[in-house]
């Protein structure tokens, strides 16, 4: 039988707690929008920044729980630091006026595009020094699916596909609509695959330092 470290699940709420306020405050963006032109422009620019909450929320557990061990706390912090460090620029950046402008949609893609790639440095790294003594073995698939996802998502908002060439979209099916549903199901790739480094972790025990092991003597 296996034996399973006391690990915290703290990155895990912090992952579920990031994408639960996203979710909700662009629901309620879409359901009070056209209230009047303030509520429309704090609900926009909240809707914005939860988009920077969710990419710094699902990359908090794989930095975590990866680099957990004593000897790689200074990855740790330098991880957080850069992924973390990126979504409070874009959050700042948000609350700009101009950056809900028409001619900006491009410019508000990139962005969101660039520091959510940001986050697959650390598993450029993972897959290079990967030292199974230290660091779990973790699942790629989820974190690259979500990847996919997030980008191709922003790429037809950006390119406001499909109703730049198919028109009387008013409803359903238009580029806003298809990029919340591709955010969905990222952030589904993702939590599958914070759960995935969180097992991973509780049995991946980190070695005991020589410190540690004296007092067992």
């Amino acid at each position: 039988q296996e034996m399973l470290n006391d690990v915290t699940r703290i990155p895990l709420y912090i992952h579920l707690l990031s994408a639960v306020v996203c979710m909700g405050i662009s629901a309620f963006f879409h359901l009070f929008y056209c209230h009047s032109r303030a509520c429309n422009s704090v609900l926009c620019w909240l809707d914005y920044a939860g988009i920077s909450l969710l990419i710094g929320g699902s990359n908090f557990s794989p930095n975590f729980y990866g680099w957990y061990c004593k000897e790689y706390k200074t990855m740790l912090w330098v991880c957080l630091g850069i992924i973390e460090g990126s979504c409070l620029i874009a959050f700042f950046i948000s609350l700009h006026p101009k950056f809900y402008t028409p001619a900006l949609r491009k410019w508000r893609a990139s962005l969101y595009i660039f520091i959510g790639v940001g986050g697959a440095f650390p598993g450029i790294y993972y897959f290079f020094f990967w030292d199974p003594a230290y660091v779990p073995d973790m699942l790629a698939y989820p974190w690259v699916m979500g990847g996919v996802f997030y980008v191709a998502g922003a790429c037809i908002y950006a390119a406001r596909f499909p109703e730049k060439y198919i028109k009387n979209l008013k409803y359903a099916g238009f580029s806003h609509n298809i990029w919340h549903i591709m955010i969905i199901i990222a952030a589904l790739f993702h939590f599958i695959g914070s759960l995935d480094v969180y097992h991973s972790r509780r049995l991946t025990p980190c070695p005991a330092t020589p410190e540690i092991s004296m007092k067992f003597l």
